[in-house]
């Protein structure tokens, strides 16, 4: 199988090739290669250091691909070998039928720190999630109390302006009817007197009648 290797100018990579002008390290400036394994549940990381060896004047990239492949779903092959297994070592267990690798100190530390930071961040977001739910029915209790308060003063301000309008009538009632009361008796009286006159003319009428003036 044919195999492809990349490899460049140790100079020209690390930006040394003319010392009087400025030029780009590329060794240094080459980011870092992350696979994610979602049965690993596991991110391997491999920097320039693992990815770069030099040999002589060059720097020959230890992940080689395969060439002139026909199946168009195997085209994107990397073989990443001795880099890889050698950061990573893995242990297979023929009889439980399952496949290890061992972690250095540091990236266990940094798997357990960056767990612990995640959990904070859950919890963080939970607790951030339940306050802004606590806000929000505390502030659907406010309005709706709010709304209760405003309808309570609206009955009361109705009532109180009824019982007044009510007591206006009352009182203008009152008074029409005092004011009737006095009109009227005097009317009477008047009547009444212009019935006693007419009373007494009417016998002093039949009394000069019966005399014969």
């Amino acid at each position: 199988m044919d195999l492809i290797i990349y490899s460049c100018n140790h100079m020209q990579f690390t930006g040394q090739a003319n010392p009087r002008y400025q030029t780009i390290n590329y060794y240094k400036e080459f980011i870092n290669l992350v696979i994610n394994s979602k049965s690993f549940e596991y991110d391997f990381e491999l920097t320039n250091k693992d990815l770069f060896e030099q040999i002589y004047s060059r720097d020959y990239f230890l992940i080689i691909f395969p060439k002139n492949i026909k199946d168009q779903k195997n085209k994107d092959i990397w073989y990443l070998g001795e880099p890889f297994y050698k950061k990573y070592p893995f242990t297979i267990n023929l009889d439980a039928k399952t496949i290890g690798f061992y972690l250095d100190k540091k990236d266990i530390y940094k798997k357990i720190n960056d767990t612990k930071s995640e959990n904070k961040k859950d919890n963080n977001g939970e607790k951030n999630i339940i306050m802004k739910d606590n806000i929000s029915k505390i502030k659907n209790i406010l309005i709706k109390i709010a709304e209760v308060m405003i309808v309570i003063l609206l009955i009361f301000l109705a009532y109180y302006i009824g019982i007044k309008v009510k007591e206006g009538r009352k009182k203008r009632a009152n008074e029409l009817k005092d004011d009737s009361y006095e009109y009227i008796s005097d009317d009477n009286k008047d009547i009444n007197n212009e019935t006693e006159n007419e009373t007494k003319n009417k016998k002093v009428v039949e009394l000069n009648s019966k005399i014969g003036l």
